[in-house]
């Protein structure tokens, strides 16, 4: 795949090219901003607002507790991706374990499903692994799944409000954030950042698009472009040590071509 080094000062391009950036859903409606997504008019009442909100995550936790307790489910069926994935997450860890980058205490998946990364990735690397999901039925699969020793605690809870209880080496978030408001995400990553050990790591996969950005009203979630990941992140208090693209595999949840499975890892940024 390619891969290129991102310094902090190339996200404030990219922020600035935010601005205006156009979506649409997987119904065809258009947006020509993210906050209308959650924001329907912009005179709407907060109680208003939550409620869209509320719904957005009911519809969430609906649709992944109803899915197919299994890899090819967490995947809705893209299967020839599974093998890739986990060959390309497995290298990346190595390498920053091997360079003595990333320490091997412990590690959470974040939304990790029926725990297919912990099983196939994380147990292989750390000694301590836990697992949040927001569906109690991918919880109990993963559960019943994984025969580690190294796996130690199992959450049930959306991570708009997930509340840890351990820091970590390694906080991994693949298809996850996709599912979050644009206000929960920098939330839910300010709340990483506490939690990370000193020297920690987040691994964040996400679908990606060029520019704008693709709502999915079936699972709820929003495919970002570059630019509004850049922002998120930003808020949040990370830079971007170095950007991946494995170039094996593109096409994922699709509803259009050329949409990516972008992989960042994120370092906290110190405050001097």
């Amino acid at each position: 795949g390619s891969v290129r080094c991102v310094q902090e000062t190339d996200i404030i391009p990219a922020m600035e090219k935010k601005k205006g950036e156009k979506g649409k859903d997987s119904e065809g409606k258009k947006y020509t901003s993210v906050d209308e997504v959650w924001n329907p008019k912009k005179s709407a009442s907060e109680e208003k607002s939550e409620s869209v909100k509320k719904e957005w995550y009911d519809k969430s936790v609906e649709y992944w507790s109803g899915a197919q307790r299994d890899a090819s489910g967490m995947v809705q069926g893209w299967d020839a991706v599974l093998g890739p994935d986990v060959k390309f997450s497995s290298q990346i860890v190595e390498k920053y374990i091997k360079s003595g980058r990333l320490k091997t205490g412990s590690a959470i998946d974040c939304g990790g499903g029926v725990g297919r990364v912990c099983k196939e990735v994380l147990t292989n690397y750390f000694d301590h692994v836990d697992i949040v999901d927001q569906a109690a039925t991918l919880i109990d699969a993963a559960q019943k799944s994984i025969s580690s020793p190294k796996m130690r605690n199992f959450y049930v809870a959306g991570l708009q409000k997930f509340e840890f209880q351990e820091k970590y080496d390694c906080i991994w978030v693949q298809w996850a954030l996709m599912h979050l408001t644009n206000d929960d995400a920098v939330e839910f990553l300010s709340n990483c950042k506490k939690h990370l050990n000193e020297k920690g790591l987040i691994f964040l996969k996400e679908n990606e698009k060029e520019k704008g950005f693709l709502v999915d009203k079936m699972d709820s979630s929003i495919s970002r472009s570059e630019a509004m990941h850049a922002e998120i992140i930003s808020k949040a208090g990370f830079k971007v040590c170095e950007v991946l693209i494995p170039v094996s595999y593109t096409h994922l949840r699709a509803h259009e071509t050329l949409r990516y499975l972008v992989c960042r890892l994120l370092l906290e940024k110190k405050k001097h």
